[in-house]
C-alpha cells in the first residue's frame, strides 16, 4: 500500500499536536493509500487517505492553490484539523 511519508520536526510540535501541510496534488492522488507522519519524538502516525481529504476539506489551501494546511496532526486525540480521523500510532526504533 503506497504511502505519502512527512517528517515533521519537534520545532513544528504545539498544544493542538504537530503542524504540517501537504501538497493538494498528493492529497487529491488515487495512487497514495495512506498519509505517514514521521514525528521527531519518535511517534508515527498513519491516517487512511479517505480520511485526509475528508478532515482537510475545509483546510486552507496557500501556494497559489498549491499546499493544503497549515493543519495539527493530534496523535493523542486522533485528529487531523481538530476532526476526528482513523489513525494508528505506532512508536519507532530509533529516532530521526
Amino acid at each position: 500500500m503506497p504511502s505519502w511519508i512527512r517528517n515533521i520536526p519537534e520545532t513544528w510540535c504545539n498544544g493542538k499536536g504537530w503542524r504540517t501541510d501537504i501538497p493538494l496534488t498528493v492529497l487529491g492522488s488515487m495512487f497514495y493509500n495512506e498519509a505517514r507522519f514521521s514525528l521527531e519524538d519518535g511517534t508515527v502516525v498513519t491516517v487512511p487517505m479517505d480520511d485526509m481529504r475528508r478532515a482537510l476539506k475545509a483546510a486552507p489551501v496557500r501556494a497559489q492553490g498549491l499546499i493544503v494546511g497549515p493543519y495539527n496532526v493530534d496523535p493523542v486525540r486522533h485528529r487531523i484539523f481538530d476532526i476526528s480521523v482513523a489513525m494508528t500510532v505506532t512508536l519507532r526504533e530509533h529516532k530521526l
